[in-house]
């Protein structure tokens, strides 16, 4: 294999918005460290089986993972029996992952891809074709992200299933996806669109951003009984302080901001019954750093 350069993303990388610039990002020195920075158990415990029973719950047995990075998702679906096709637009990331392959006693069947041209490349029809991580990403037009799903289609049996993205940009899921599954150490803990989702208790929330260091204690016997209030996060900028119970009426608004002005803590945001998917998710799963 030719050894490459360093990556190149010139002066401002967040300007890079060529879908064709993934072939000089997959780099062999890069993709040499990519399982260090992603390291395959800690992603198996917070994936658990969801991808593994998804498949195996709609019946299905050959799948063509079209982003096989360095491995990761063909060796664990190989392992549970399916057939696997490993895809991937870059040779360095396959030829990575066919090594991770043999280290689990596997033969993985690779090809390189660009899934713009997925059908020229790959013979066949599948029961599944799986985009997993955060690859999707890589296609910045929306001609190229149009052109890629129909080749995902096209690939696929009459009755096959498409897992196509997961994505740890919640605002983007939140914008783009028709459903949402939180997941939490393996398990499912909340499904549906991101409507459902944000709104589900909403109304029975009042978020107050103001400086950090006021007892939440406080906020919330100023409001009575029924009423709770917790220190949200907190930076630079000051703590978001909730108070979730009863309905949040105009009342409730008047006596918190009175709390906060007894205090002399002048408020920089106050929202009533919105809440984003990362508060959501931050709900479910908890708020600590997990190793």
């Amino acid at each position: 294999m030719t050894v490459q350069g360093p990556q190149r993303f010139g002066s401002n990388p967040i300007a890079m918005r060529d879908s064709q610039h993934y072939q000089e990002e997959y780099v062999t020195s890069f993709v040499e460290k990519w399982d260090e920075l992603i390291d395959w158990e800690s992603r198996a415990e917070s994936e658990g089986r969801f991808f593994i029973d998804l498949l195996k719950q709609y019946g299905k047995r050959t799948v063509l993972d079209v982003a096989t990075g360095t491995g990761f998702h063909s060796v664990r679906l190989a392992r549970e029996g399916f057939e696997v096709i490993s895809a991937d637009g870059s040779p360095e990331m396959l030829s990575m992952a066919f090594s991770n392959g043999r280290r689990y006693g596997l033969i993985l069947r690779t090809a390189q891809a660009d899934w713009r041209w997925l059908n020229r490349d790959i013979n066949g029809k599948y029961d599944a074709v799986i985009c997993l991580g955060n690859s999707f990403t890589h296609l910045f037009s929306e001609r190229d992200r149009r052109k890629a799903l129909a080749e995902f289609y096209a690939a696929l049996r009459h009755d096959g299933v498409t897992v196509l993205l997961t994505t740890h940009l919640l605002d983007e899921a939140e914008a783009l996806a028709d459903r949402v599954v939180i997941m939490d150490r393996g398990r499912a803990v909340a499904d549906g669109t991101p409507e459902e989702l944000t709104r589900h208790g909403a109304e029975h929330e009042l978020r107050v951003t103001a400086p950090s260091g006021l007892d939440p204690a406080a906020l919330a016997a100023r409001l009575g009984t029924g009423f709770t209030a917790t220190v949200d996060a907190t930076d630079a900028h000051g703590s978001v302080y909730v108070v979730r119970g009863a309905e949040v009426t105009p009342a409730v608004i008047a006596d918190a901001t009175a709390h906060f002005a007894a205090q002399g803590a002048l408020l920089t945001d106050l929202r009533v019954g919105t809440r984003t998917l990362q508060d959501v998710f931050l709900d479910l799963t908890g708020r600590d750093l997990r190793g």
